[in-house]
């Protein structure tokens, strides 16, 4: 073997190694797709959105809300019934309970960006879809970024997560006792929302608005 061709080979070697060793880097650093997979309690902690795999996608519907049922404030007609998807753009969807609906899709796992992205989250409270991506800083705590057109004009919102058996709703108990944090529920309904709780701490160029409490 020449000299150069012992020289060449010595440098593919090298490559091949910087290569595995990057790869190697990547791996440690860059959280499993499936990660995002579970039961996450959102920023106001009154709703829990469950999060699967449907092919090379995820998508997240809502399993359990502290307020099920409309209140008194809600009006006599709504008083008692099961809230639902009112503010949705199709009247034939208006019907649907909350509980159970999808509220989040198309996620697909980027290692390079290691986030979840090119998805979509619908925020009932309005009955608007946004972009969405997904990020997870730790193994329990997610990043939601909320936006329209590019994520730099968007909002986050943070959600943690949490396992079976969840708490009781509103509608079956006054007082929450929710890892040793206490949740009132006025019999007036002066602190119940729904929904709204979706679109907390997202600001997309302004048009998700904090609701009031």
């Amino acid at each position: 073997m020449t000299g150069v061709a012992r020289l060449l080979l010595v440098m593919a070697g090298l490559a091949w190694g910087v290569a595995t060793a990057m790869q190697v880097a990547v791996d440690q650093t860059s959280p499993p797709a499936t990660d995002i997979e579970g039961d996450w309690l959102v920023q106001t902690r009154d709703a829990i959105i469950r999060i699967e795999r449907h092919g090379d996608q995820f998508e997240g519907r809502i399993v359990w809300q502290l307020h099920d049922r409309y209140g008194p404030e809600d009006g006599s007609e709504r008083s008692g019934k099961i809230v639902t998807d009112m503010n949705n753009p199709d009247p034939a969807q208006r019907s649907q309970p909350l509980t159970g609906l999808r509220m989040l899709w198309g996620l697909r796992y980027d290692v390079e960006r290691k986030a979840w992205v090119d998805g979509r989250v619908y925020n009932p409270d309005s009955g608007k879809t946004y972009h969405c991506l997904v990020r997870l800083p730790e193994h329990d705590r997610l990043i939601l970024r909320g936006y329209i057109g590019v994520s730099l004009l968007g909002g986050n919102t943070t959600w943690t997560r949490t396992h079976e058996p969840f708490p009781a709703s509103a509608s079956a108990a006054t007082t929450v006792n929710w890892r040793d944090s206490l949740v009132m529920v006025s019999d007036q309904g002066t602190t119940r929302r729904r929904s709204s709780l979706l679109a907390s701490g997202i600001r997309v160029a302004n048009s998700l608005r904090r609701p009031h409490m």
